[in-house]
């Protein structure tokens, strides 16, 4: 992964693995280039749209407070249009990290292994075409029933459900309050949870960096 020597502070490498072999073949071989992070660009949706504008496909992913994992290979990525409506296609994809515990430690010459991590993808189910939402004050993947994934405009309160588009179940561990929660909410298929962001980043394809540049100088035409 590229981005001016900038690592993913979200996921490791055992989850960069995992997505790669998740995503469509024809970017087997591409470099994924930090297009945005809370971390690095300032914590802003309007920034998020600028520096994403035209960048195609991308994964998008977050770590909330409680070091949960978790968010979205995006097919396409576009910036607020009026009216706002549903855009994307079929490849589009949710995915949830899970630690897997109690395992055999790894052999790595270390007393202690790092935690081992399953990248759970919740792909398209065929059922509506809901797969991305992008609004000024906020943006989603995925709904009807719930929005898979949902984000405020502080990029900082969010909520994740079942939604019909991927037929997956919370992406986090965190209920609405008052409702029942088991210890591991991927077990409670009607929860829908909440989560705050600790950090969000969205990761571009190289083969797309020649077409985002011209886009840009466009945008920066037109705006002048």
């Amino acid at each position: 992964m590229k981005g001016d020597e900038i690592p993913t502070q979200v996921m490791s490498d055992l989850v960069l693995q995992q997505l790669a072999a998740a995503i469509p073949s024809r970017f087997v071989c591409a470099d994924w280039r930090l297009l945005y992070s809370t971390e690095v660009h300032g914590v802003s949706l309007n920034t998020l749209y600028q520096r994403t504008s035209g960048c195609g496909c991308c994964i998008l992913a977050i770590k909330d407070d409680g070091d949960n994992v978790f968010g979205a290979f995006c097919s396409e990525w576009r910036e607020p249009s009026v009216p706002a409506s549903f855009y994307g296609t079929g490849e589009t994809f949710l995915f949830s990290v899970e630690r897997l515990e109690g395992l055999p430690p790894l052999p790595s010459g270390k007393d202690e292994a790092p935690p081992r991590e399953a990248v759970h993808v919740h792909l398209w189910s065929g059922e509506n075409s809901f797969f991305m939402f992008s609004h000024r004050d906020h943006f989603a993947v995925g709904s009807g029933g719930h929005f898979g994934l949902w984000l405020d405009s502080e990029l900082l309160h969010g909520t994740s459900g079942p939604s019909a588009t991927f037929n997956n179940q919370c992406l986090c561990r965190h209920p609405h309050p008052g409702a029942a929660m088991p210890a591991n909410s991927r077990d409670a298929p009607d929860v829908v949870g909440e989560f705050r962001c600790k950090v969000l980043e969205v990761w571009g394809m190289e083969h797309s960096a020649i077409s985002r540049q011209a886009h840009l100088r466009m945008l920066k035409g037109l705006r002048a």
